[in-house]
């Protein structure tokens, strides 16, 4: 009876050991689990902040700075300074070597455009200078090294420099020089932050 009852005793202990064990083995694998998943949310939120951070930096940054393409009409081009080191003659502005530019159309139908000048509000912004900004009045350019025009707005506020035609997948280059004439201002720093932009021109 002695005998019996110490073996019972022995296999109760055994099995509470390895009760004891496996509530471990569940607690540390539950542990381990938590810590995974707690690690995989961290490394997710980075992950999502740095996208965040990524597209907000992307938006502020290029926002008005170079809107130069539609769906199917396409310009190369940069956004460019004037200062008054351009203010000259209408001979030598028009002996300078220009701005090239390089349109497409990029669609199966003939499309006509119309080739815009844009005042870059981004570099106006960042540099504080919006009061400094050149008359228009003041202002000439040249296409192709044709016809000296001065910078006049249309009724919707466009600045228009030059219309055309495109043909399917067609491709062509456009030069065009721009200065200050002669009679400028200049009793303030007046300079020009600008860029030029392609869009449909519909007749």
């Amino acid at each position: 009876m002695i005998k019996k009852s110490k073996s019972k005793k022995l296999k109760i202990k055994n099995i509470n050991k390895n009760n004891n064990k496996n509530v471990e083995n569940t607690i540390n694998k539950i542990r381990e689990n938590e810590r995974k998943h707690m690690t995989i949310l961290v490394i997710s939120f980075m992950l999502l902040f740095c996208l965040i951070g990524y597209l907000t930096f992307r938006v502020d940054s290029n926002e008005d700075k170079f809107p130069i393409n539609t769906s199917d009409l396409n310009l190369s081009g940069d956004v460019f300074a004037l200062t008054e080191n351009d203010i000259k003659s209408d001979q030598d502005g028009i002996n300078e070597e220009g701005k090239e530019l390089f349109i497409s159309n990029n669609s199966e139908e003939t499309l006509n455009y119309k080739i815009k000048l844009v005042q870059d509000k981004y570099s106006i912004t960042k540099d504080n200078c919006k009061s400094r900004q050149m008359p228009f009045e003041y202002i000439k350019y040249s296409i192709n090294n044709e016809n000296i025009s001065t910078i006049s707005p249309n009724n919707n506020g466009e600045i228009i420099v030059t219309t055309g035609t495109l043909k399917s997948n067609e491709t062509k280059s456009i030069n065009i020089k721009i200065w200050f004439s002669l009679n400028s201002p200049r009793d303030q720093d007046y300079h020009l932050h600008g860029y030029f932009t392609i869009d449909r021109l519909d007749i």
